[in-house]
């Protein structure tokens, strides 16, 4: 089987982290759900991805888009309706050996409404309301939470 190369318009398992579960103290996803890769940006050890939920309803109070209908077989999504959330993004490393940023690749959505899609998180970024949950940060906080803990002998 050939190696996974994800690229934005690409719909995925994932585990996807919201912004009040790691407010809660939680460092991965409680639920492994489809998300839309909306970018990716090449580095020398890998790339990283941003990605947005998908949810069968819009999520109250958050701004999503509806995915069309007829885009959704393509995109690997059931028929009962889809939403994009375009109020917050997970960041992540790819490729990645943590268990919780594996990627199940679903299927494909057409670039121009993954196109929209950008410009709206574009839109909520250039409003300053555009959440970001950078998972490999996230980590490395708790590691240094753990460590300060360790020598402060707590």
């Amino acid at each position: 089987m050939p190696e996974f190369r994800p690229k934005a318009g690409d719909v995925v398992g994932f585990s996807y982290l919201w912004s009040w579960e790691a407010a809660a103290g939680h460092d991965r996803g409680l639920k492994r759900r489809p998300c839309l890769i909306v970018q990716t940006k090449c580095e020398p050890d890998g790339a990283r991805l941003r990605l947005v939920p998908i949810s069968h309803r819009p999520i109250t109070k958050m701004l999503s888009m509806e995915i069309p209908k007829g885009y959704l077989g393509d995109a690997g999504l059931d028929g009962l309706g889809c939403y994009v959330i375009t109020a917050e993004v997970n960041v992540v490393r790819w490729p990645s050996t943590a268990r919780d940023v594996q990627l199940l690749p679903k299927g494909r959505l057409p670039s121009g409404f993954v196109g929209s899609v950008q410009q709206a998180l574009l839109h909520q970024d250039a409003l300053n309301r555009l959440i970001e949950v950078d998972r490999e940060r996230l980590a490395r906080d708790i590691v240094e939470s753990y460590r300060e803990r360790e020598r402060d002998g707590r």
